[in-house]
């Protein structure tokens, strides 16, 4: 039996393989969807880490170099922290939805004297997601690590 308008040499696909085509394409598709928003929420991870180490050595290195303190302080209100010289913020940074601290009362407010000490040590916790890190200040020098939680 032949097909209207088709010629019994001439080569074409069944609908059931183009449907198999299909489904292998769609599998293949909504596989790396999952990863691609993972490796998004880990750029946005990183690219907080790195922008708080910037602003905590800013804050730092102001202090050292124009012989001010400089008070670092979060508010919890609005989901965002300043460095502040005489009440006056030199920075502010609001931070995004997924990420939010949970300083200890020691830790909420905080300042880099002129020397390059920090004025209380301790630990400045915070989520990013799912994922939980650690702010460090060690006695001495204003010095600090970040650690994630496992």
């Amino acid at each position: 039996m032949f097909v209207v308008g088709m010629n019994s040499n001439e080569k074409g696909f069944t609908l059931l393989e183009m449907l198999v085509v299909l489904a292998i394409l769609f599998i293949i598709v909504f596989c790396i969807f999952p990863l691609n928003f993972s490796l998004q929420e880990k750029i946005q991870e990183d690219h907080f880490l790195n922008i708080l180490k910037r602003d905590l050595y800013y804050g730092h290195t102001y202090a050292i170099t124009n012989q001010k303190n400089v008070t670092f302080m979060y508010r919890w209100e609005e989901n965002s922290y300043d460095l502040r010289v005489h009440n006056q913020p030199i920075l502010k940074r609001k931070l995004p939805e997924e990420i939010s601290f949970r300083p200890s009362q020691d830790m909420n407010r905080f300042s880099f004297h002129p020397n390059g000490n920090i004025s209380n040590f301790g630990t400045l916790t915070f989520y990013v997601g799912n994922n939980k890190y650690k702010v460090i200040f060690t006695i001495g020098k204003g010095r600090f690590r970040i650690e994630k939680e496992i």
